[in-house]
C-alpha cells in the first residue's frame, strides 16, 4: 500500500538526469457509473494494454485527463502495478512510467511521489500548487519545486499548466534555474506560449532537460 505519511523532509537526492526519451503517452483514467464511481479496471487494463501494445517509449498516468485531482493515492498507486503488470506481460518491463501528483502542499506532492516510487513508476508529474496562488510568486514556485525534488525518490517533471494552475506560469526564466536541479528532468509544457517554447528549446542552459507538449 501506499506511504500516507510524510516522512521525507531530511532526505537529500543526488543522481544524473536519468533518459526520459521518445513518445509518453498520457493514459485516460475511466470510471464505472456506480454510485462510487471507482475506476473501471476493466477498460482501465484494456486501454494500457492498447496503449504498450502500440509501441510507445512511456505511460503517463494521472495526468490532467488522467484524473489526477479526483484520484486517491490508493488508485493512483493501483494503476502503477497495473501498468507495469501489463508491461511486463507485453515484453517490456522497464518501460518507463511517469505518475501524476495532485497536493496543494510540498509535504503531500512528496506523499504522491513516495507513492510512485513504491508502486514502481519511474518519474513523478508535478504541478504548481495553486490554491493559495496570489501567495505564489516566481521565488515560491522556484522553492517549491526545489523542496520536491530535494527529497524525491523519483525524478521530477515539471507540470507547466497555467489553465488549471489559477494562470500560475512556469516561465522560460524560472526553468534556467530549475534545470540545473540533478532531480529534475524534464517538463511538460502545455501553456500553448509558442514563444517561450521556441526560446526554452533553444536556450543553452536548459538544453538538457527534456521538453514535452
Amino acid at each position: 500500500m501506499p506511504s500516507n505519511e510524510s516522512g521525507i523532509a531530511a532526505q537529500t537526492v543526488t543522481m544524473s538526469k536519468p533518459a526520459l526519451e521518445g513518445i509518453h503517452v498520457p493514459s485516460l483514467t475511466f470510471f464505472s457509473a456506480s454510485s462510487k464511481q471507482e475506476i473501471d479496471w476493466d477498460t482501465q487494463n484494456k486501454h494500457l494494454r492498447f496503449l504498450i501494445a502500440s509501441g510507445v517509449h512511456g505511460i503517463v498516468l494521472a495526468g490532467t485527463n488522467g484524473e489526477a485531482i479526483t484520484l486517491s493515492r490508493t488508485e493512483k498507486f493501483e494503476l502503477v502495478r497495473a501498468t507495469r503488470e501489463a508491461a511486463r506481460d507485453l515484453g517490456v518491463p522497464n518501460l518507463p512510467i511517469s505518475l501524476g501528483t495532485s497536493g496543494t502542499s510540498t509535504r503531500d506532492v512528496l506523499d504522491d511521489c513516495t507513492a510512485a516510487k513504491e508502486a514502481g513508476a519511474d518519474f513523478a508529474l508535478v504541478l504548481v500548487p495553486s490554491f493559495f496562488h496570489f501567495a505564489m510568486t516566481k521565488d515560491a514556485i522556484c522553492e517549491f519545486f526545489e523542496e520536491v525534488a530535494d527529497a524525491s525518490p523519483v525524478p521530477v517533471v515539471i507540470y507547466n499548466f497555467p489553465g488549471v494552475a489559477a494562470g500560475l506560469n512556469v516561465d522560460s526564466t524560472m526553468l534556467d534555474r530549475l534545470a540545473k536541479h540533478n532531480n529534475i528532468v524534464g517538463v511538460k509544457a502545455s501553456p500553448h506560449i509558442y514563444t517561450s517554447h521556441a526560446r526554452q528549446n533553444t536556450d543553452y542552459t536548459i538544453a538538457y532537460v527534456r521538453w514535452y507538449s
